[in-house]
């Protein structure tokens, strides 16, 4: 960005929402965050176009973050941004995270739950606002499911980031690291259902009426069969 191409704009229209947006990335890109977050609120507050107050907001909140000591601020910034396009999903993500930064776990965790269901818009913004795309609430929410007590989770949640996700070096070294301390090797429950019934071996009294087994490698479905589908029993595993 060139400063004096924006600061002479900005001087003949002070104003311009467009003007001072650009001026507030050039200072941004300089290391002077105050400045342009000032500029950013300007764009903001003489903006008449949402996606461009949108993408102010998101900015000034970077900003904010930046500065390290502006958290309250930020957080408001933010959900301000969410009422104004609550279907977009930048803003639930910039707030899921400063929320786990700040040790407000429980709060990150329920932004991530609900954001995937009501940001259904694509992102779209002129600029990098750090949303790094639907894995990001997924990686946020393994994160603060962990400090909350939801060990299993979490540990579910790093081990789909690895599956199922083509993930950023940044974000890949994370969740390598995270799965090397958490991960001691037990593995996902496999689960029965209806259409593995032919599978049976031995196909014991009431097995048809079975949808699913709880315990982690079939042993219930092992005690069944040594007992052929015994009703009311007690089972009771050392």
């Amino acid at each position: 960005m060139d400063l004096q191409y924006w600061l002479h704009n900005y001087i003949l229209d002070p104003f311009n929402p467009k003007s001072n947006f650009n001026l507030g990335l050039c200072y941004e890109e300089i290391g002077q965050t105050a400045s342009a977050a000032g500029y950013y609120l300007r764009s903001v507050e003489f903006g008449n176009d949402d996606t461009q107050i949108y993408e102010g907001l998101l900015r000034m909140a970077l900003c904010f973050e930046r500065q390290g000591s502006r958290v309250f601020t930020t957080k408001g910034v933010l959900l301000r941004a969410v009422s104004l396009l609550p279907k977009r999903p930048e803003a639930y993500f910039l707030l899921a995270r400063i929320y786990e930064r700040s040790k407000d776990w429980q709060e990150a965790y329920t932004v991530c739950t609900i954001a995937p269901l009501i940001a259904t818009d694509k992102p779209r913004t002129l600029t990098d606002v750090e949303y790094p795309g639907e894995f990001g609430f997924v990686f946020e929410k393994a994160i603060v499911a962990w400090w909350i007590g939801l060990m299993d989770e979490s540990l579910h949640l790093w081990r789909a980031l690895k599956r199922d996700y083509n993930l950023p070096l940044m974000y890949k070294t994370t969740v390598e690291d995270n799965l090397k301390r958490l991960d001691t090797g037990i593995k996902e429950p496999i689960l029965y259902n209806k259409a593995k019934y032919e599978q049976l071996r031995y196909k014991f009294n009431g097995v048809y009426n079975l949808k699913r087994n709880y315990s982690q490698c079939y042993q219930d479905f092992f005690v069944l069969t040594m007992l052929d589908g015994k009703r009311n029993g007690t089972y009771l595993e050392i």
